[in-house]
C-alpha cells in the first residue's frame, strides 16, 4: 500500500508580478523530511505532476483532513499550467520542475513573502525501506513516487516535512501503549502533548524534529531526526506532568518480541513462564516494524476517511431524495381541486409519508382529502346561515318534522288569521 509522505523544497524563483507565473522545484535528489530520493526517482515523478495540479496555502491539519478530505477552493493559491518535467541541469544534481500560475489575490503577497517560504509536495511513495544510501549512510530510502496529490505552499521552519508525518502518524498509539503501561487514560493524551512539547523545546532545532515513541509515568522514549549527529532514539526520565526532563538521556535500542496469547477457551493455560520454556521468541528489526505499523495506521486512516465519505454521500443522496418528495408533494398541492394556501401547503409537506424512499402518494392524497374537507367545514359547507341562529340541516326529529310551520311572524300557518 502506497505512504503517505509530505516533502519540502524551496520555492527558488520570485513572482512575475505582471502575469502572475512561477517555476516551481517540486523534489530534488537527496535526503528529505521521508527518505533519500534518488534522481532516477525524482525523474519518474514527472508525470504525477499536470495541467491543472493545484496549489494550497499551507498542509491541512489532521483535524481538517478528517473532517473534510476534499480541500477548500479558498485555499487554492495556484495551479501548474504544465506537466511537470525533469531538469538534470538545474541545481547540483537535477530538479523535478514545472509552471504554475498564482491566484490574482496571492501575488503580491507571494512577492512580500517569497523569501521566507519554500513549498512541500503532498502524496504517497510505493514504498519506504531502509537500507544504505549513496554516501555510505544507513536510513530510509524512498523507492518510488505514486501520487503527488497538491504541492503547498509552507513555512519553511516546519508545517509539513517529517516533523509533521511523523508526529501526526502515532498519537493514538502513543496513548494506547501508555495507557497499558497503567496511565491514567483520561489524562494520558495531555500527558504525551506535555511530553512532545517539552523534548521539542530540549532537543529540536532548525531541520532537527523530536517526537514521543512511547511512555509511562517516569521515563519517556523518543526520537530524533535531522541533519545532526544525534539521530536515534532515546530514554529520559520525566516530571510526573511532563513538563521538566530529569537526568540526562541514554540512547537506547528497540526490541519487538511476540508472544503466544493465552486464550479463554483453552484447556491448558500457557503462562509467562511455560511460553518461554516451550517456544522461541520471535524478533524483527525495528525498520520492519515501523513499517508494519505505518502501514497499519494508513488502513485505518483510509477506513476512517472512506467511511466519512460514505456518510457524506449518503447525507447528500437523502438531500436530494427529500427535495424530490417536495417537489412532487407540491404538485399534488397544486392539481388538487381545493385550493390550499401557501401557510396550508408548508404544514402539509412538513412531515410528508415515505414509502421506500420516496413520497406515499396514497397516503399523501389521503392526508390532502381529509384537510380540503375539514378546511371546507370551517367555512361552513353543509349549514344554514345569515338567519339568527345556525340550524344544521342534516338534523331532523320526529318532534320538528310534526311541528306546524311558521311564519316570519313566529305564528303557526294554521292559526285563524293567519
Amino acid at each position: 500500500m502506497p505512504k503517505r509522505i509530505a516533502e519540502q523544497a524551496t520555492l527558488v524563483e520570485s513572482v512575475d508580478k505582471k502575469t502572475g507565473r512561477i517555476l516551481v522545484d517540486i523534489v530534488t535528489p537527496g535526503v528529505g523530511s521521508s527518505g533519500y530520493y534518488s534522481p532516477e526517482v525524482c525523474e519518474a515523478a514527472a508525470g504525477l505532476v499536470t495541467v491543472g495540479t493545484q496549489m494550497f496555502i499551507d498542509h491541512p491539519t489532521d483535524a481538517e483532513e478528517m473532517e473534510r478530505p476534499i480541500r477548500s477552493v479558498k485555499d487554492i493559491a495556484a495551479v501548474f499550467t504544465e506537466p511537470a518535467r525533469w531538469d538534470p541541469d538545474r541545481g547540483e544534481a537535477g530538479s523535478l520542475v514545472a509552471e504554475a500560475q498564482v491566484v490574482p489575490a496571492w501575488v503580491e503577497t507571494m512577492e512580500v513573502i517569497q523569501g521566507a517560504i519554500g513549498v512541500s509536495l503532498r502524496g504517497s511513495a510505493t514504498d519506504i525501506v531502509e537500507g544504505e544510501r549513496p554516501d555510505g549512510s544507513r536510513g530510509r530510502i524512498v523507492e518510488g513516487l505514486h501520487a503527488i496529490d497538491s504541492v503547498d505552499f509552507v513555512t519553511r521552519a516546519g508545517r509539513g516535512g517529517a516533523f509533521s508525518l511523523l508526529e501526526s502518524a502515532r498519537p493514538s498509539r502513543v496513548n494506547h501503549r501508555a495507557v497499558g503501561h497503567g496511565l491514567e487514560e483520561a489524562t494520558v493524551n495531555d500527558t504525551r502533548e506535555a511530553l512532545q512539547t517539552t523534548l521539542r523545546d530540549a532537543y529540536a532545532g532548525d531541520k532537527t524534529y523530536v517526537w514521543v515513541r512511547d511512555f509511562d509515568d517516569s521515563t519517556v522514549w523518543f526520537e530524533v531526526e535531522g541533519e545532526g549527529d544525534d539521530n536515534g532514539i532515546y530514554a529520559q526520565a520525566y516530571s510526573a506532568d511532563g513538563t521538566e526532563l530529569s537526568g540526562d538521556r541514554t540512547e537506547v535500542r528497540v526490541q519487538t518480541t511476540y508472544v503466544p496469547v493465552t486464550r479463554p477457551d483453552s484447556n491448558t493455560p500457557t503462562t509467562e513462564e511455560s511460553q518461554e520454556d516451550t517456544m522461541g521468541k520471535i524478533q524483527i528489526e525495528e525498520s520492519e516494524h515501523t513499517r508494519l505499523t505505518e502501514k497499519a495506521g494508513r488502513v485505518d486512516a483510509l477506513e476512517s476517511e472512506n467511511a466519512t465519505l460514505k456518510a457524506e454521500k449518503a447525507a447528500l443522496e437523502e438531500g436530494r431524495a427529500a427535495d424530490q418528495r417536495r417537489a412532487r408533494a407540491m404538485d399534488l398541492i397544486r392539481e388538487h381541486e381545493h385550493a390550499f394556501t401557501p401557510l396550508e401547503a408548508k404544514g402539509l409537506v412538513a412531515e410528508l409519508p415515505v414509502k421506500e424512499g420516496v413520497l406515499d402518494e396514497e397516503a399523501f392524497g389521503t392526508q390532502l382529502a381529509e384537510h380540503a374537507a375539514a378546511a371546507a367545514q370551517a367555512k361552513g359547507a353543509g349549514t344554514v346561515t345569515g338567519f339568527g341562529q345556525t340550524t344544521d340541516t342534516t338534523k331532523t326529529t320526529t318532534e320538528s318534522a310534526a311541528a306546524p310551520a311558521k311564519s316570519a311572524w313566529g305564528r303557526s300557518l294554521s292559526e285563524k288569521g293567519a
